[in-house]
């Protein structure tokens, strides 16, 4: 009678249940894999924008005028895309669906995340212009103005300070209502600020007859207040209709909650 031969290794034992074959041991991938990548990828992508977004924040708050050179514009910028960024990421480690709605819902996310990407990046620029228009206007008026000659007023509010000891000097901004200006064929009446440098020196302490000033509108600054325009006027040109991003980008993140982007872990009883 023939032997009977067993596979080698086991000593003459067959294990119950062992599949013997080239695919017995392949590892099956799991539903979960793709997505585990995806939330590494996104968190490795994540780490570097968050530097970025508090160097950018250092950029705004410790740079320009008497902090030394102006970076506040780079660092505006920082925070304008690096802020999207970090929230997609977020959004993308949170992906965590129903097990029968993970296709639907992941489709979902492809098309809405990038609309969510645009609209808050396009917001925050928005923002980040009227907060420039509001903090820095001479900087703003001196990038996107118009030059003219201004005609002053005899008298302007503030063109004088009394010191304790009896001096007197200027201020920073010398606020001329009333000043005239021919722009486009036509003459404007409006509001012009200067500074110390148009200041009529050593004659004594008056307010120029007309100054070379940037006007918008019916408001305007002198050359010699503007002076050197710093980088973060640019962003002072973003329209204000950006801000329509904002509500957009909300509205993205709602939309993706509603569908159940990611479903909330039953507690555990201790």
């Amino acid at each position: 009678m023939d032997e009977e031969r067993f596979p080698a290794g086991t000593g003459g034992e067959v294990l119950e249940g062992e599949v013997v074959g080239a695919d017995g041991g392949a590892a099956k991938p799991t539903a979960g894999a793709a997505e585990s990548i995806g939330a590494g990828c996104a968190t490795v992508l994540a780490v570097p924008v968050v530097i970025a977004l508090i160097v950018g924040l250092f950029m705004v708050i410790c740079t320009g005028g008497s902090a030394g050179p102006g970076h506040s514009g780079i660092g505006i910028g920082l925070l304008v895309f690096g802020i999207p960024v970090v929230a997609v990421c977020i959004a993308v480690v949170l992906f965590d669906p129903a097990p029968g709605r993970r296709r639907r819902v992941a489709l979902l996310g492809f098309v809405v995340l990038p609309v969510v990407f645009v609209a808050l990046t396009a917001g925050l620029a928005g923002l980040g212009g009227q907060a420039v228009r509001w903090i820095d206007p001479a900087d703003y008026t001196g990038a996107y103005g118009t030059r003219v000659t201004a005609s002053l007023p005899d008298k302007c509010a503030n063109d004088t300070h009394v010191y304790t000891s009896g001096a007197k000097g200027a201020d920073a901004d010398i606020v001329c209502e009333h000043a005239t200006w021919a722009l486009g064929g036509a003459q404007h009446e409006g509001t012009v600020v200067i500074g110390w440098h148009d200041v009529e020196l050593p004659t004594g302490i008056s307010v120029p007859e007309s100054v070379e000033a940037y006007v918008i509108g019916d408001k305007g600054y002198s050359v010699s207040r503007v002076g050197r325009v710093e980088n973060v006027a640019r962003w002072g040109g973003v329209p204000l209709w950006w801000l329509t991003g904002l509500p957009v980008a909300i509205l993205g993140f709602f939309l993706l909650a509603r569908s159940g982007w990611a479903v909330a872990k039953p507690k555990q009883r201790g």
